[in-house]
């Protein structure tokens, strides 16, 4: 699961350069962060599901079958959940995302803040364990 959360954090990354706001670039800017930190950003939404399992099938496909990147791996990983209409849904979305790392450098965890200040979700959202495959 380590290479997958890499290739999820990548997607970030390109998702903060290329389809974050003038309000990220403002968050970003405020707080001393640029494109080069490791932060990032998750759009959310449909769309942006299909464009992650797109960008991890596309350059993920040493590790791991194509045809195994699915939203249920996704939700294993702790980036999406489905709720009880079979909906999925990300609490990472419109958040910056920040990798939590372990000591050997892996990321085992997302962490998402809100940067807007008229967002009422919960300032900070960490993920589950990424790794914990139960």
């Amino acid at each position: 699961m380590t290479h997958l959360n890499n290739w999820i954090f990548n997607f970030m990354l390109y998702s903060l350069e290329y389809s974050g706001t003038k309000d990220t670039a403002k968050y970003l800017d405020d707080n001393k962060l640029n494109f080069s930190s490791d932060v990032g950003y998750f759009p959310g939404g449909h769309k942006s599901i299909k464009e992650l399992i797109r960008y991890i099938s596309r350059n993920y496909l040493e590790s791991v079958d194509a045809n195994k990147i699915s939203k249920e791996l996704l939700v294993k990983s702790g980036v999406l959940y489905k709720n009880k209409d079979s909906l999925y849904y990300s609490p990472l979305e419109e958040r910056i995302i920040f990798p939590v790392r372990n000591k050997c450098d892996s990321i085992y965890k997302f962490k998402g803040i809100v940067f807007r200040e008229n967002d009422e979700r919960a300032k900070e959202y960490i993920t589950k364990d990424l790794n914990n495959e139960k």
